[in-house]
């Protein structure tokens, strides 16, 4: 419980307005695959969250938050701008099959990405690695890897 409210005091603290929150739902496929969404607090900071499916020794129901930093424009893709974010914040997997089946895996994670803009300002894709420390049901080391794709509100 107390990593609950860790993760919670660390992404609500620095927010000072919703009001200039942005959106954006979309896709990611690799572990995990499922729904990706982020709301932009500034053009700096933002939260994003998966709702997925993971697959290997803790498959199941996937769910992640993270609070991310995002550094704009550290180079160009061609016609695309590149973004680098880092972040920190959780994940937790409801298990449906394997040795650790009807548990629920639950650690930190530390995402590490690039964002590529498109010339239309409401389209991002995105890759990106974390590194993720389990502590329940067992303390291991997982990496989860994914590309997707948003569109923003």
């Amino acid at each position: 419980m107390k990593i609950f409210k860790l993760a919670l005091i660390t992404v609500l603290f620095p927010m000072t307005s919703w009001a200039q929150a942005q959106l954006g739902l979309g896709a990611i496929l690799g572990d995990p695959t499922g729904i990706s969404g982020e709301v932009k607090l500034d053009a700096e900071r933002s939260v994003d969250f998966a709702v997925a499916w993971e697959r290997g020794s803790t498959s199941g129901t996937h769910i992640h938050s993270d609070y991310l930093i995002t550094r704009p424009q550290i180079g160009k893709a061609g016609t695309l701008d590149v973004d680098l974010f880092y972040g920190i914040g959780g994940r937790v997997i409801f298990i449906t099959k394997g040795k650790y089946k009807d548990d629920v895996a639950i650690g930190p994670r530390a995402p590490l990405g690039v964002i590529l803009g498109l010339e239309d300002p409401n389209v991002k894709f995105f890759a990106q690695g974390a590194l993720i420390l389990d502590l329940t049901p067992d303390t291991e080391v997982d990496l989860d890897i994914g590309i997707g794709v948003r569109y923003y509100f």
